[in-house]
């Protein structure tokens, strides 16, 4: 079980959390909802900067090759977070297992230097781990029949490296950051602009300051489109899309995918559409904004389950531009993503519907507990999109502390947390409608 403490970080003053299969986060704007989102991206993939620094690098020393994946850790989360020096006196932990975690904090000695630890045990079995890597790499140097066993086995030495790796930080999900204002990617020149910023940064001597417009787990949000846009090129997906075949579990996301659409996502050398009724298309950038704002979420939740991907799915806003109908639906969707996939979720959001939404799922789940309800259960709402109550998490932030707002005894989001905005409107309502029947008589 994986778990964070944060102090004195943003707008955050004291958060203890654990992982789940699936996360709720609800809170107002500014409450730190993202900023907590952006910190479990930054923890999950640490792993995969000593994946690549195990691979790349041929050294006895391994003080110094942590030390360079270190400094690619502190580039990193100051391309997440922003410059150290403005970020004030924090403290940050992350815990992959027992004996197992890493803590961040800036240096006592200058605040414009982040102090990364690994705590001993984690310490040790990665360098375990890279001793183990670099009896891989010196394959090539040895004699040929070492290169040919290498080549037959297609890599298999290294597929166990990276394996154990992951066993180390006890995680093998791939971690997809899908942020707010997913509209953007409509808009092919402010796309180009933000490519441009990233390769302008490969070069120190000039200055990229100006292509700076958005932040690391978003451009890497960028890259995964545009790699799976190429994915939607290829003929056998849009057979795979469009086939409707009850016998497949993960059939029901695509079905989601269609209804929330309203019609079904084509690509093809000259642009990108969305085929509606009467055969008709519609170029992506004159879509509705709900279609803009939903697309690319909808499509990486198909692809990666034809891939039965795991994943690690930290999803901002996920409502955005939908109306109610479409926003239930999709939280069907990603349900059936995360229990087909055997996914995590981590969900920010500002609405209570999209959590009502959600907690139907999980009712569906408490109810799908008695064998002889499931046929009708069935019939309301589909199996593959019942959330289990034990595999979910729901938390309130609020003047930078985390409050669970789980009903352990209904086993649900609490109702009446999801009712408090209702409940001022109700009350400022009744208040106004007692001045006005005053004034009548």
């Amino acid at each position: 079980m994986h778990s964070i403490s944060v102090k004195n970080f943003g707008p955050l003053v004291n958060v203890q959390m654990q992982s789940d299969r699936f996360i709720f986060l609800l809170g107002e704007q500014a409450s730190g909802k993202s900023t907590l989102a952006k910190l479990f991206y930054f923890f999950r993939t640490l792993r995969d900067e000593f994946i690549s620094v195990v691979f790349k690098t041929e050294s006895d020393d391994w003080r110094g090759v942590r030390n360079t994946c270190l400094s690619l850790l502190r580039r990193k989360f100051t391309g997440i977070f922003g410059e150290t020096k403005l970020l004030g006196n924090f403290d940050l932990t992350y815990s992959y297992d027992d004996g197992k975690n890493v803590s961040i904090k800036p240096s006592s000695i200058n605040n414009y230097f982040l102090e990364i630890v690994l705590s001993h045990d984690l310490d040790k079995k990665i360098e375990s781990v890279y001793q183990r890597a670099q009896r891989y790499l010196s394959i090539d140097k040895d004699n040929a029949y070492d290169i040919y066993q290498n080549i037959l086995n297609e890599g298999e030495e290294k597929k166990d490296i990276i394996s154990e790796l992951r066993t180390i930080f006890c995680d093998n999900s791939n971690v997809i950051y899908i942020p707010a204002g997913r509209a953007f990617l409509s808009n092919q020149p402010l796309l180009q602009l933000i490519q441009g910023y990233e390769m302008r940064s490969m070069n120190p001597d000039e200055p990229f300051a100006q292509y700076d417009f958005v932040d690391a787990p978003t451009r890497n949000y960028i890259y995964e489109v545009n790699r799976t846009r190429q994915r939607y090129l290829s003929p056998q997906i849009h057979e795979m899309f469009n086939k409707q075949d009850r016998s497949n579990k993960n059939d029901c996301i695509f079905e989601l995918t269609r209804n929330i659409l309203k019609g079904s996502y084509e690509v093809d050398k000259s642009g990108e559409y969305i085929r509606i009724k009467n055969n008709k298309k519609v170029k992506i950038s004159y879509a509705s904004s709900g279609q803009q704002e939903v697309l690319w979420l909808l499509n990486l939740l198909c692809l990666y389950s034809i891939e039965k991907r795991k994943c690690l799915l930290i999803i901002e806003e996920p409502e955005a531009h939908l109306h109610p109908e479409a926003q239930y639906m999709l939280a069907k969707s990603v349900a059936a993503f995360g229990n087909y996939t055997n996914s995590e979720v981590l969900i920010t959001t500002h609405s209570p519907y999209i959590l009502s939404s959600f907690n139907n799922l999980i009712y569906a789940g408490k109810c799908g507990k008695f064998e002889s309800l499931q046929s009708k259960l069935n019939q309301i709402i589909q199996k593959e999109s019942w959330i289990e109550p034990e595999a979910f998490s729901s938390y309130i932030l609020e003047q930078g502390k985390c409050r669970d707002i789980k009903d352990v005894d209904l086993a649900m989001i609490d109702i009446a947390e999801l009712d408090a905005v209702a409940s001022a409107q109700d009350t400022e309502y009744e208040k106004m409608l007692r001045l006005y029947s005053e004034a009548k008589q």
